[in-house]
Parts: structure tokens; C-alpha cells; sequence
């Protein structure tokens, strides 16, 4: 099974020594950690083998501590239970599928992200999709400026739009 330089980070770190216990980060000499947040707001810490730097998500690091190789299985995901990606106690986290993973979201924040999908869903005429596709041309726009100017939900639909991806009304 080949591994993602996480997965390898995970690993590296499991073997100097590095443990979690009810979230709280334990290095190799039994002291607690401090750690960080990623941009996700995942919980996470450093550690370098070999001068290169690996940054090890915690959650990732208690599933593995709990499912071992299981946990990098094809389809398999890291699981925060209660949806709350900041509560990395040895009873929130677990494995299973995406679709698992979703369902432990709060309901509003599913109904959300079904609305947005809804949106993003949505078909557009051949006119509109054509003008579009000009004004990229004409005005040069990045596709989150073009999503602005034509009210679309997201740049990847504008990205979409303008490399023929979009279905279209016939």
C-alpha cells in the first residue's frame, strides 16, 4: 500500500514514540505538546525525520493508534463522531466512509451543503453560458471575478462554464 506523505508522517511519528490520549499530544519523552490548527481547523503538530518536516493531524494519529493499517484503507476516512473537528478525545474519533463521515454533521450543516449542491446544480441557457465564455475572453477575468460579475454560486462553475464542462439547456 503505497502511502501519502501524511500517512508516512503518521507512521514516522507513531514509531519516535509520539502518542494521543483524550487529545492532548504526547511526544517521545511523555510531555504534552502544545500543537497548532491547520486553515481546516484541524488540530495538528511537527515533527522532522530525515530534514523533512511532516505535519501530523492528531485525529489522524489517534485513528491509527486505534485501527492501525485499517485506517488507510481505500475509502476509509478519519471520523470526528460528534462532527466537531476540534474534539479529538478517544471516544469521538473512529473510522469509517465518507458517507458515515457526513452523517455525523450537524443536520443544518448537511442541509447547507445540499443547497449549495442544489445551486452549483442548476442549468443555465446557451445565451448566457456564450456570454459568459465572451467576457472571459474580452475582459480577462479570473473565474472568481467572473463568478461575481455573473452572480454564479462558485469559480469552479465559472470554470466550468468556460472550458465547455456545463450541460446547457438544448
Amino acid at each position: 500500500m503505497k502511502l501519502s506523505k501524511g500517512g508516512q508522517g503518521i507512521i514516522i511519528a507513531n514509531k519516535q514514540g509520539y502518542k494521543i490520549v483524550d487529545g492532548n499530544i504526547f511526544n517521545p519523552k511523555n510531555r504534552v505538546l502544545k500543537g497548532g490548527r491547520d486553515k481546516d481547523g484541524y488540530h495538528f503538530f511537527s515533527i522532522r525525520e530525515q530534514n523533512i518536516q511532516y505535519n501530523i493531524r492528531v485525529h489522524r494519529l489517534l485513528a491509527f493508534q486505534k485501527y492501525g493499517m485499517a485506517m488507510f484503507e481505500s475509502g476509509i476516512v478519519v471520523r470526528h463522531l460528534n462532527g466537531n473537528n476540534k474534539d479529538n478525545s478517544d471516544l469521538n474519533i473512529a473510522i469509517g466512509t465518507v458517507s458515515e463521515n457526513e452523517m455525523d454533521k450537524p443536520i443544518e450543516q448537511r442541509k447547507k451543503v445540499g443547497l449549495r449542491a442544489a445551486e452549483c446544480s442548476r442549468k443555465y441557457t446557451n445565451e448566457f453560458i456564450n456570454t459568459v465564455r465572451q467576457t472571459r475572453i474580452d475582459e480577462n477575468l479570473s473565474y472568481a471575478k467572473l463568478a461575481k460579475k455573473f452572480n454564479l454560486p462558485t469559480p469552479s462553475v465559472a470554470h466550468l462554464i468556460v472550458n465547455n464542462n456545463y450541460q446547457t439547456y438544448k
